[in-house]
């Protein structure tokens, strides 16, 4: 998908107002910021744009055009380096060249304009640098130089998706009348944001790339280091769909001359998946360290050869006979024996699905099920940003696709299904293994423990009274436990749906912008304007929601996993097998479609794509399944 890395540089050090200080540092900073970012070799950004000692009015104009008609998917960092004063009431400006501290409200920056601006923004990829005098100054209180302030506040707002670096926690400028009180400090925040990237010091782990906590983690030994009473400060805000773990891991730059491209970290990713207790997804590891021993950086390579040595004794014959011969060694003897990912209890029968009409598919063992039949074709996948004014450039172009006919589920998977599998198999969840899960808290997205399927809201939540609620708190992983083990109950093959049948099945053929037609309306469906704020029954605003084939949920409730990877390009290629051993062993992001109960009218869309870390679970994010291929012959199946 395309994406976009911007950056806006505002640097003011001329001030026509006597009470502040004229200052050094800011034209070298954002100078020498420029030069890295812009770095093909390093930064690699698009665009950076400076924009030195510039009146208010242009400051502000400049900095909504920045954020203005973004992607989701476009990273957005806006630097700030010169003076931030604080008013009587503990509120935030930052200072341009024509600011009179009499009056800050009417001719400096306030930080909560930057907060609106990025709330405004539909990119989920936003950091802001701010190298101030007391940058960490947002306490909502008279300033006092000296004084921890608390930056969370301010910059959370409505949105997430957004990162805060700044050079000092603690207030260093106060107003005092029409006077800035404290004594500033030259900070050494933006010489060593410089230096870790063009250096490739900022690459702690050695991989070839710069990751926003490496960055920041660099950083900041460098200046506490160097001057102990300056303390860098982070902040980070999760979103809807979007994992802590993936938000850290943000590229910001490579290593000087490092053959890498712009793509996250694979090993520390890949533990996962060496450590997994089904072998088919550790022989897709063992394929991929192989290829990792050829790479060119030796710290990497070495990784995977240790990785490699602990797979070779592993307890599947074909798990430990792919390591060893990847290693190029004999086969060592098996190891310890590794339990099983589920055990399925032996089928002394194999039941069938039943038919009530070509079009419709019921199972009543293991679980009771209903599918309905998405008839082959060809239908409109994508958006068209002539008709559809929330059109993101991943769903571009718009184009036609055809599939094969399939059944899925008329609605997502539901606790009482989730409860039938983990009783007959012992399953345990990511969320249960981890002990936490993400939860909206009543204020923001936070990671709770002892939140899991049975606990979806938090430790003291239950499911009582939401067996017919779509299961939720589970991660994408274990959604495939729950197809394979239906698969091998019921002898067909269930599984996630690829992404151009799961928006086939919610759009029609016409290019439906959502289930029910091309209008919106938050009376069919369960998103945030309805003001739920939790899960309804699946199905629950069938038949008014329902999309062209009969499928219900298909807009709202729970975010639903695809079985795809993140990042494939349109036009859709459907000859890759989404559902091979493969396919389903890489680590990494998957798709996520549908919106939810916190969704807004764009997350929605039937074309909306979002993504998330396979691992990661939340108390909005479920799964339906789809059984292909199947045939039928008139009524029976």
């Amino acid at each position: 998908m395309t994406e976009k890395r911007l950056a806006l540089l505002i640097a003011s050090y001329q001030y026509q107002d006597p009470g502040l200080a004229q200052l050094l540092a800011p034209p070298k900073d954002v100078a020498a910021l420029a030069e890295v970012l812009q770095d093909p070799t390093i930064g690699g950004f698009d665009e950076v744009q400076p924009l030195i000692n510039e009146p208010l009015s242009t400051v502000r104009r400049t900095m909504a055009r920045f954020f203005h008609r973004k992607s989701r998917n476009d990273l957005l960092l806006l630097y700030f380096s010169g003076h931030g004063v604080l008013d009587d009431w503990g509120r935030l400006y930052l200072t341009v060249t024509d600011t009179e501290l009499e009056f800050p409200g009417a001719t400096a920056i306030p930080a909560t304009d930057i907060t609106d601006e990025m709330d405004k923004s539909r990119s989920r990829r936003k950091v802001l640098i701010l190298d101030c005098c007391h940058s960490g100054a947002f306490e909502r209180t008279k300033g006092v130089p000296g004084a921890s302030v608390g930056t969370a506040r301010t910059f959370e707002g409505n949105g997430f998706g957004r990162f805060v670096l700044t050079a000092s926690d603690v207030t260093q400028y106060a107003l005092d009348g029409d006077q800035a009180i404290g004594e500033p400090e030259n900070s050494v925040f933006t010489h060593y944001l410089v230096q870790g990237l063009r250096t490739g010091e900022a690459d702690i782990d050695g991989d070839g790339q710069v990751t926003l906590d490496e960055w920041y983690d660099y950083v900041y030994a460098q200046v506490v280091s160097q001057t102990p009473t300056q303390t860098p400060g982070k902040w980070t805000y999760t979103l809807e769909g979007i994992s802590d773990k993936q938000q850290g891991d943000l590229i910001i730059a490579r290593t000087p001359a490092s053959p890498y491209p712009h793509t996250s970290p694979l090993l520390p990713e890949m533990r996962g998946s060496i450590e997994d207790l089904r072998p088919w997804v550790r022989e897709g590891a063992v394929r991929y360290l192989g290829r990792l021993l050829q790479s060119n950086d030796k710290g990497l390579a070495l990784a995977a050869q240790e990785a490699l040595k602990h797979l070779a004794n592993d307890d599947s014959r074909s798990v430990s006979a792919a390591a060893a011969e990847a290693l190029g060694s004999v086969q060592h003897p098996g190891g310890h024996l590794r339990r099983s990912a589920f055990s399925v209890k032996p089928r002394t029968q194999n039941p069938e699905p039943r038919t009530r009409n070509p079009d419709v598919l019921t199972i009543s063992s293991p679980i009771e099920l209903e599918l309905v039949r998405v008839p082959a074709g060809e239908f409109l996948m994508g958006s068209d940003p002539k008709i559809d004014k929330y059109t993101d450039d991943n769903e571009q172009p718009q184009h036609t696709v055809f599939l094969p006919d399939y059944y899925v589920a008329k609605t997502p998977v539901t606790n009482a299904q989730y409860a039938a599998f983990v009783q007959a198999t012992g399953y345990q969840t990511m969320a249960e293994k981890e002990g936490e899960g993400w939860v909206w808290t009543g204020k923001k997205w936070d990671q709770i423990s002892g939140v899991d399927w049975r606990h979806p809201r938090g430790p003291d939540s239950d499911i009582s009274g939401k067996t017919d609620h779509p299961v939720v708190q589970i991660g994408w992983a274990d959604a495939v436990a729950f197809c394979q083990w239906l698969s091998q109950e019921t002898g067909q093959i269930f599984r996630l749906p690829t992404e151009a049948e799961w928006e086939k099945a919610a759009r029609g053929t016409d290019g439906w912008l959502y289930p029910w037609g091309n209008e919106w309306d938050n009376t069919r469906l369960n998103s945030r304007e309805g003001g739920v704020r939790d899960t309804t029954p699946a199905g629950g605003y069938s038949p008014q929601g329902d999309s062209p084939y009969g499928v219900a949920d298909m807009a709202g409730n729970v975010w639903e996993w695809c079985a795809t990877k993140e990042g494939k390009s349109y036009p859709y290629d459907t000859a890759e097998d989404e559902w091979s051993s493969d396919y389903l062993a890489e680590i990494g992001l998957r798709v996520l479609r549908g919106g939810s109960w916190d969704s807004l009218q764009d997350d929605a869309r039937c074309a909306c794509r979002i993504r998330d870390e396979n691992l990661f679970r939340y108390s909005l994010v479920g799964y339906r399944v789809v059984v292909s291929p199947i045939s039928v012959q008139g009524s029976e199946l």
